[in-house]
């Protein structure tokens, strides 16, 4: 977490590598054989951040809005040929990530409906979900795995 004012450019460059671009990387390599086998489905993880970032996270909300903008081209270019792809948008989960940014952590559970965290084995789960047999109609869509952080429409920021 960084305001505009503390990011560097290079740190900007890093995040989108590791947050857009690498999951993308993957994701080309793999669809060719998808497309060729009629069938697959791709998930990636990206943030309930990607749709509402908070004060102190514009490089990280900018990398996975890009990642859930792409979501839809991506699903109407390949789902002629069986091939899905979804993205799965945590809002906090209990993980190193949440300790880094313990300050906010309390803010941001309060402001959830369900007043807690997801655990790694719900995000987990919905992933599992949305490659398996039972999701076989979904495509292009954002599951948003938040504890009903989302079903807030009118959210305060929470300062970085």
């Amino acid at each position: 977490m960084a305001l505009l004012a503390e990011l560097t450019i290079e740190s900007v460059e890093q995040m989108l590598a590791v947050n857009f671009l690498g999951p993308l990387a993957i994701t080309k390599a793999l669809v060719p054989s998808m497309l060729s086998q009629r069938r697959g489905s791709i998930v990636w993880v990206s943030s309930l951040r990607g749709e509402r970032g908070d004060p102190g996270q514009v490089a990280y909300a900018a990398t996975k809005g890009a990642m859930n903008a792409s979501l839809y081209s991506l699903a109407r270019e390949v789902g002629r040929r069986n091939v899905r792809i979804n993205v799965v948008a945590p809002g906090m989960v209990v993980s190193p990530m949440a300790e880094m940014i313990a300050q906010t952590r309390q803010a941001l559970v309060d402001r959830s409906p369900l007043g807690r965290m997801a655990d790694l084995e719900e995000v987990a789960a919905a992933v599992a979900w949305l490659v398996g047999p039972h999701s076989s109609y979904v495509t292009g869509t954002i599951l948003n795995v938040d504890c009903g952080e989302s079903a807030a429409v009118h959210q305060e920021p929470v300062s970085a």
